[in-house]
């Protein structure tokens, strides 16, 4: 959940809007072990995220309302379904311990869908990035610590970007 405090430029009113964001993503790395060294392995990454966006604006200026519904209070949820190409490299510092970092083009199919059932669709290419610290514990068992920004662009239903941080357990399988 998020909260956030805006004004409107040109205009002495202000709004908080707070947000629910609920994100599923599955990827697959192929690493390009012929390209790697000794300090690095490159790879290809892909995948599909699809995030969703609920959003409550409150006006907290008096006297001010929302000119679609005439109340202080407007809703909207947004969807973007992007499948995702890129890059990154792995770095490890030894067999335990290392870092990896990838960046993606996320092309986004967006739907947005006002309270009122107002709704706006669109289209666009954005970005989502990681970085993240990595120990294999056991047998493909491994501990994740790290960033994530993303940046999705959903043309007429609008963008929505987002930056924070992450820890996770997961498992790597080699084939």
């Amino acid at each position: 959940s998020w909260d956030v405090a805006q004004r409107f430029v040109n205009y002495d009113a202000t709004y908080a809007d707070q947000q629910e964001q609920e994100e599923t993503e599955i990827t697959i790395r192929y690493l390009m072990r012929g390209l790697s060294s000794t300090h690095f392995v490159p790879y290809l990454i892909a995948g599909y995220n699809e995030t969703r966006v609920e959003s409550i604006k409150t006006l907290t200026t008096p006297g001010w309302y929302w000119c679609y519904n005439g109340k202080g209070v407007a809703k909207d949820e947004t969807k973007y379904k992007s499948p995702m190409l890129g890059v990154g490299a792995v770095i490890p510092f030894n067999k335990y311990l290392g870092i990896r970092g990838d960046i993606r083009a996320a092309f986004s199919d967006a739907e947005k869908i006002r309270d009122d059932g107002k709704k706006w669709t669109g289209s666009g290419v954005g970005a989502i990035g990681h970085l993240t610290g990595y120990w294999n514990i056991f047998k493909g068992l491994n501990l994740q610590v790290g960033g994530k920004s993303l940046y999705l662009n959903g043309g007429d239903a609008g963008w929505y970007s987002k930056s924070g941080f992450f820890a996770m357990l997961g498992y790597s399988y080699k084939f």
